[in-house]
């Protein structure tokens, strides 16, 4: 008896999301001329910038959990989110590299002009934890 009225509910259920059209069964996070930039992190955590320059982290489920957005360094011109505890964002305009923890506070900046990188035109991490400038198509090891 229970498992003929487990059965009739569930049929019930199918024809329901069946007769829905199937724009309704997707609801979109946000549309795709917001995004300026993205990247994914190992945990499955979707790290979105927006045009404004604001980053947002959102969970597995699509909810914006938290926000980090800087007015004085420039726009964002790239987001190494390899490491989900370490996030890096290059500053390409001002040459500042971020380093932001999982909840996207800052946790340590550094300023290219005050070291031996001139004009980095990318930055990303090794695997040992080292930051690699690209230099005119050159990476060197740096920190």
């Amino acid at each position: 008896m229970q498992k003929c009225f487990f059965l009739a509910l569930l049929v019930i259920q199918m024809v329901k999301v069946a007769a829905q059209p199937l724009d309704s069964l997707f609801t979109p996070l946000f549309s795709i001329e917001a995004v300026a930039s993205f990247a994914i992190d190992p945990l499955g955590q979707l790290l979105v910038m927006d045009k404004s320059g604001k980053l947002t982290q959102h969970n597995a489920k699509g909810d914006a959990i938290f926000q980090y957005h800087n007015t004085t360094a420039g726009a964002i011109y790239s987001i190494d989110a390899s490491d989900p505890f370490n996030v890096l964002l290059f500053f390409k305009e001002s040459q500042q590299i971020v380093l932001l923890d999982r909840t996207l506070s800052e946790r340590a900046s550094l300023d290219l002009r005050f070291s031996s990188v001139l004009y980095a035109t990318a930055i990303t991490r090794s695997h040992a934890n080292q930051l690699w400038p690209m230099m005119n198509r050159q990476a060197r090891w740096f920190c």
